[in-house]
């Protein structure tokens, strides 16, 4: 997960197991708490996570969640037009930067939350240069941003995704093609997910 500041270049990034919608707001989170606040416009490509059906011009049918978890922390999304990689080049920039420095030479981890551990602390190390036709630094420039940052709200949005199912006679439930196994006494009984 990148997100990257248009204005100041600040970037953020996590690694995840998997590009699924809970990853996709749990990188979105940890970003706004990073950043300290949420951008009011975030720009996106026409991921399937946020995007149901693309329209033609920038109209979009967004994910119901997505619509809910823009409402949450009250910012604009704005779609990139098909096929135009032009439009998100900082973002893509930052994806490129970061599989070079960040996992070149790969790196090894006891797990992924020291992994994020350690690329979060090479995002907050980032930033003490000026960009090209810039005449300040990363950093000085995002100080300048925070200000006009929307507040954070008092609680983070609940990532909890729920979903109905049925424990089969092996005493195991179906969520997302994976069987997960259940006490055996829940057999043929429906159970909700979380």
């Amino acid at each position: 997960f990148c997100m990257r500041s248009k204005y100041s270049g600040k970037h953020f990034v996590r690694y995840y197991p998997c590009e699924r919608q809970a990853a996709f707001f749990d990188g979105h989170i940890r970003a706004f708490e990073y950043f300290g606040g949420v951008f009011p416009v975030l720009i996106y490509d026409n991921l399937t996570v946020a995007v149901e059906k693309v329209l033609r011009g920038k109209d979009r049918v967004e994910q119901e969640s997505f619509v809910k978890f823009k409402a949450y922390y009250s910012f604009e999304a704005r779609f990139c037009n098909p096929d135009s990689g032009h439009e998100k080049g900082g973002v893509e920039g930052i994806v490129g930067f970061a599989r070079r420095n960040y996992m070149v030479p790969v790196p090894e981890a006891a797990d992924m939350e020291e992994l994020n551990e350690r690329v979060l602390r090479q995002c907050m190390s980032y930033g003490n240069h000026k960009m090209a036709g810039r005449d300040r630094t990363v950093n000085e420039l995002y100080e300048e941003e925070k200000d006009h940052l929307l507040s954070l709200p008092d609680t983070a949005f609940s990532n909890v995704q729920t979903s109905g199912g049925r424990v089969d006679k092996y005493a195991t439930v179906i969520v997302d093609k994976n069987r997960y196994s259940v006490p055996s006494r829940y057999a043929g009984f429906k159970v909700k997910v979380l």
